[in-house]
């Protein structure tokens, strides 16, 4: 047997095979993968199918610690929305996790599509959609960079970060964005929706009162019973104290005087920081052509401007009077075709890059720009000037004391680093030997903290496995201009089930209101079983000692907040037919109900909508089909790449 095996693989084809898997597993893999133990560091991971065989295969990741972020952040929002009607053991489910799990694994795949089909964001779209951002923006609408620096400190972030959170929020919206824009609705669409949205319903209304039996208060039993079954209710936040040093360079002894040979050899250095550009002055001869024009009108267009060209080379030729003669730029024919100096960012591209290329006295062939063909002279360059050493005096001393504010601050940091980094624990005694002040923060949790902790880069560091678990040292954040903190984490509370002597009281409240609206629910849905076997509600209103009310063409957005549930229930009851009375339940409050009939139905007017209102609805039904359509190619993302979900990790 073995025999065979060796006389089968060897010769010329099995060394081929041979060769080929040793290139293989050097190339893509290595023999490392095979020998140790795979741990997946993340919840989520996006590949694409890479060149041939899964060689250069590109991925993404969703780490757990960005998935535990993103988890409290929702947790946190739904509670602020929901009050106290928020279920923290319906949050805590496998199946709502994942649902968080997914809307970021989404849109994870759309900037990484975006990005392997080689649409980008490019550094001037960023730049200008940064500035129409109204955040950073004055009383004017103007950019503010004051703003926009005071939002990098307050958010700890340095420009390249900032940046890459706005590129990828763009690159996110992109393709979506592009979808929803291009989504149209017809007028019948429209027509159906209007009638629909303008539908009235006539109801009968019968309010059920709480069972006014009183229960008996619960025993210790029936407390425990229900606490260990909605313990997840009970939930505590995972939380972290932190030692921290922040190191000011504001407050750090810095000399406050600088002498005058330092502050020249500066200015030498710093020269063409207070020299103004030299001034390209040019002139143009215009000739028109429409971006849609047809070839004859564009081509008759070039021949006039090589023809000119042509005459303003012309030994002595006067190319002023040529412009005013022939150009058909209304702006300058009358000034000799003087456009002035030409400065980045406000000519055509076009016109910037022959100028570029252009010596003074020259006439350039017809260059086209986005509205036609220029012939352009470069009269003159106006050198720039640079500001005397005794104009930027003050302006250099206030640059040399700013170095050696962020050098002393670097040299600070860097002590007390290299200390802290020994012996993480020793990190407030090396601070008060460097003559600084250790402080604590906390607890706080992922999503919110108080004084430094309130700053997201903070708490993203603080939760960190190297330092809420392995308790190292923070490397230096920057969370301000020229203020640093280092930290440690010196406790650590993992997120667990509150004890019930803890919150017995709240437990026992819990437990109280939930019977009371459950006998309320029950009670509600007998009565609705009867009127829905032919008895009349008039028959349950009179046992109950109530009366039935009549509330004539309910909207579908009732304008008393109060309604809102009865209308949602009236809305989704079926049109009465005559024949059969079918009632639905309304939840009023925790412990009321009201059994709802509907006995008319009117379709909403169409012909008294006016013009501006149907443009209004257009617009929202062409958004919403365009977004269900985004939807559609963010699912098809995920049949064109792989991804791979650690469900362990959540």
């Amino acid at each position: 047997m073995l025999q065979n095996i060796r006389d089968k693989t060897s010769g010329w084809i099995a060394t081929v095979i041979l060769g080929t898997i040793i290139i293989i597993f050097g190339l893509g893999f290595g023999i490392q993968d095979y020998l140790s133990p795979q741990v997946n560091s993340y919840v989520a991971k996006i590949e694409d199918g890479g060149l041939f065989l899964g060689f250069r295969k590109k991925s993404e990741e969703i780490s757990v610690d960005d998935f535990r972020t993103r988890l409290e952040q929702v947790r946190q929002r739904e509670m602020s929305e929901k009050g106290e009607a928020f279920d923290a053991a319906k949050f805590d489910t496998a199946e709502s996790k994942r649902a968080v799990l997914e809307k970021m694994i989404d849109e994870k795949l759309l900037v990484f599509a975006t990005e392997q089909k080689g649409l980008k964001i490019t550094d001037a779209v960023l730049a200008d959609a940064l500035k129409k951002m109204p955040a950073f923006q004055n009383d004017k609408g103007m950019f503010d960079v004051l703003k926009y620096k005071s939002f990098l400190a307050g958010n700890g972030l340095t420009e390249a970060q900032a940046d890459k959170l706005i590129r990828d929020d763009l690159e996110l919206q992109m393709v979506p964005g592009t979808i929803i824009a291009s989504s149209m609705a017809s007028d019948a669409e429209i027509d159906s929706y209007l009638k629909l949205q303008q539908q009235t319903r006539d109801l009968r209304y019968l309010a059920i009162p709480a069972p006014a039996a009183a229960q008996a208060a619960p025993s210790a039993a029936e407390i425990n019973a229900w606490y260990k079954k909605n313990s997840s209710r009970y939930r505590s936040e995972e939380t972290v104290t932190i030692e921290y040093v922040e190191i000011n360079g504001a407050s750090l002894p810095v000399a406050q005087t600088v002498d005058e040979a330092s502050l020249r050899d500066l200015y030498s250095k710093q020269i063409n920081a207070y020299r103004t550009a030299d001034q390209k002055m040019v002139s143009n001869i215009f000739f028109a052509v429409t971006k849609n024009a047809p070839a004859s009108v564009a081509n008759a267009a070039l021949t006039k401007a090589n023809n000119v060209a042509k005459l303003a080379r012309t030994p002595g030729a006067d190319f002023a009077a040529l412009a005013k003669q022939y150009s058909e730029d209304e702006g300058s024919k009358d000034s000799g075709g003087d456009l002035g100096a030409i400065e980045p960012g406000l000519f055509d591209p076009a016109i910037e890059k022959a100028v570029a290329t252009m010596q003074v006295g020259q006439v350039s062939n017809p260059v086209r720009s986005a509205d036609g063909y220029n012939v352009l002279l470069y009269r003159e360059n106006v050198a720039g000037e640079a500001r005397s050493f005794e104009e930027v005096r003050t302006e250099l001393e206030a640059n040399y004391l700013e170095r050696e504010r962020e050098r002393v601050l670097n040299k600070t940091v860097e002590q007390l680093t290299d200390k802290a980094y020994q012996d993480p624990a020793a990190l407030a005694v090396e601070a008060k030997k460097m003559g600084l002040t250790p402080l604590r923060a906390g607890p706080f949790t992922r999503s919110a903290g108080e004084g430094l902790a309130a700053l997201e880069s903070i708490r993203k560091e603080a939760f960190s496995d190297s330092l809420k678990i392995n308790r190292e040292v923070s490397d230096a954040i920057e969370v301000a201009e020229n203020q640093i903190v280092v930290m440690r984490v010196v406790d650590y509370k993992p997120a667990g089930i509150m004890p019930l002597a803890e919150i017995r009281d709240r437990v026992q409240t819990d437990f109280v209101m939930e019977r009371a609206s459950t006998a309320a629910k029950l009670r509600a849905e007998a009565l609705q079983a009867r009127v829905n076997k032919g008895e009349s509600l008039d028959t349950i209103a009179a046992e109950l000692g109530g009366q039935v009310t009549e509330w004539p063409m309910m909207p579908r957005n009732p304008p008393i907040p109060q309604l809102t549930e009865v209308a949602k229930t009236a809305f989704g009851l079926p049109r009465p037919d005559g024949k059969k009375i079918q009632v639905g339940i309304a939840k009023l409050q925790a412990d009321s109900y009201a059994l709802i009939q509907v006995t008319g139905v009117k379709e909403g007017d169409v012909s008294k909508i006016d013009a501006e209102t149907r443009k209004s609805i257009r617009k929202q039904l062409s958004q919403a089909r365009g977004s269900i359509e985004a939807q559609d190619y963010v699912k098809s993302l995920r049949k064109e790449y792989k991804v791979t979900v650690v469900e362990a990790n959540l």
